[in-house]
């Protein structure tokens, strides 16, 4: 692919006015939702939190979760966006976990030496008017870093993949005692999730199938508890969690129903959304976050419109009919209630016939207006070009190498197209609009003609797995790689030579480890 490399003030000027249009939009639509947004304040010394979250609580509660540095916050709210009650605890939240009224927070450590590691849960009893009897367990050894790596049930029981005993799931109850284990067989456990509803789903290193398996109500020590059967089941892509007990959400941003019988899952929609920002309503409706400021809603595997909120969307929860939103702008944060009144309905039919009126009722006009459009957004410079020295564009293969952890967002701020618009998609081809970035996603410049003009493939050094992140699956798939039991494809590759000497070997593996040893 050749791209171009001239310039136009016209493209420019109407670029602006573009934004200028879309800024006034975003704007009239925030208005619209503004009417029922609370405004939202943290506990002291919580300026800029980073991975907040909104839980539903049942009963018309919700839970927003967020950390900073080494602390991590919790706000009890009521329907309305209302702070009832709140708390604070003195470590780095990985995650929240929600189930039966009682609230974990997920927090990973690490100490000074390679061998000091593990993860500290703080659990609170939520009731309607306040967060009671905090918990603090500590689970040496328990590597965590994803949502995958460790769950809860309903039981108040957890469940962890990363333990000192290979190719073994290690049970804990709520006190960190050790209760039970399932081991496998088939080899290593990639991924878990626990459904609503209690049942145990795995992913596995080096298996093409779906482990499943109904957890029983009570387990003891003496309890027997055998390796999840294996299904010919749909599978989710990379990270997934359950939305409710019927509905999934995939990395890919791909949903899943399950089916009552079988506990099976099979595709319903391909979203292109973020897998942390989505909700799923009593109703079947299903919302996740396509857009910064956005969310598709989701009925029977059909979209039927969009949810605009005007600012940064962060993240969406659900209980029961009732769904709400945190969003984040220049003006501080957001609670917003989910109505219908915010709902646009897709009008692409209309859309068609009035460009098609349009067009017959300009005749040759409007032939002669586009030939001499084109043919001034051809004469254009649109090339993705970068603001930052964290990110290192190689012109000779088109590919763009970023640092682990880059969300879709930050790139955007880092990043520019003169004369043009930056898009972007997942290695699947599902356009990228949130998250990390991942290894294999390809940027796209388009200039007013809506032609690409500048592809580049990002690579996310140690990132073999496609998540954007650094993770022990990627050191997993790298060593499998060396011993012949795997291959790479080309952007893999590129981020698996981390010497950068055109070849795989040892030494890459060691960096690789080294990185992940760095890692909090």
């Amino acid at each position: 692919m050749k791209f171009g490399r001239k310039s136009s003030v016209l493209v420019v000027l109407t670029l602006a006015a573009a934004l200028l249009l879309t800024a006034i939009g975003t704007h009239s639509i925030f208005a619209r939702a503004s009417d029922a947004a609370v405004s939202l304040t943290f506990p002291s010394g919580f300026s800029d939190p980073e991975g907040v979250e909104l839980l539903s609580a049942g009963e018309n509660h919700f839970l927003l979760c967020g950390t900073e540095e080494n602390r991590s916050f919790v706000l009890l709210l009521d329907e309305n966006g209302q702070v009832i009650d709140q708390a604070t605890v003195s470590a780095h939240m990985a995650y929240p976990l929600y189930r039966e009224g009682n609230l974990s927070l997920v927090c990973p450590y690490r100490g000074t030496s390679k061998d000091e590691f593990g993860v500290g849960v703080y659990t609170y009893t939520v009731r309607r008017d306040r967060l009671d009897t905090k918990l603090f367990i500590d689970l040496p050894q328990i590597y965590v870093e994803e949502r995958n790596d460790f769950d809860v049930d309903s039981a108040g029981r957890y469940y962890a993949l990363h333990t000192p005993m290979e190719e073994t799931i290690l049970l804990f109850d709520f006190s960190g005692w050790l209760l039970n284990q399932i081991s496998s067989s088939r080899g290593e456990f990639s991924s878990l999730a626990v459904s609503p509803d209690d049942v145990l789903y795995t992913l596995y290193s080096d298996e093409s199938k779906l482990g499943v398996k109904v957890l029983p109500d009570s387990i003891r020590e003496e309890t027997q508890l055998g390796e999840p059967s294996l299904f010919a089941s749909e599978i989710p892509r990379g990270g997934f969690r359950f939305l409710s007990a019927e509905i999934l959400i995939d990395e890919s941003g791909d949903l899943y129903d399950v089916q009552p019988d079988t506990h099976l899952l099979s595709r319903s929609a391909e979203t292109g959304g973020d897998l942390n920002c989505a909700a799923a309503l009593s109703s079947g409706r299903v919302l996740v976050k396509t857009e910064d400021s956005c969310a598709d809603a989701f009925e029977n595997g059909e979209r039927i419109g969009t949810y605009g909120f005007g600012r940064e969307l962060i993240s969406l929860a659900a209980d029961e009919d009732r769904a709400a939103a945190v969003v984040q702008g220049e003006d501080g944060w957001y609670f917003v209630p989910v109505t219908d009144d915010l709902l646009e309905e897709p009008d692409d039919s209309s859309q068609e016939d009035s460009s098609e009126e349009s067009s017959s009722q300009t005749g040759e006009s409007s032939s002669s207006e586009e030939s001499s459009q084109s043919s001034s957004n051809s004469d254009q410079t649109t090339e993705i070009f970068s603001l930052s020295e964290a990110v290192r564009i190689d012109r000779d293969a088109q590919k763009i190498y970023l640092s682990a952890n880059t969300t879709y967002a930050a790139l955007k701020n880092m990043l520019r197209v003169q004369n043009g618009t930056l898009e972007a998609q997942k290695p699947n081809g599902v356009p990228l609009v949130s998250g990390y970035v991942m290894t294999g996603a390809v940027l796209l410049a388009k200039n007013g003609s809506g032609e690409v003009t500048d592809g580049l493939t990002a690579i996310v050094p140690g990132d073999l797995s496609g998540t954007g992140r650094l993770t022990q699956t990627d050191s997993k798939l790298l060593y499998r790689v060396l011993n012949g039991t795997a291959e790479l494809d080309e952007a893999s590759f590129s981020a698996a030579d981390l010497d950068g000497d055109g070849q795989l070997t040892t030494a890459d593996l060691l960096i690789l480890k080294k990185e992940l040893n760095k890692s909090p």
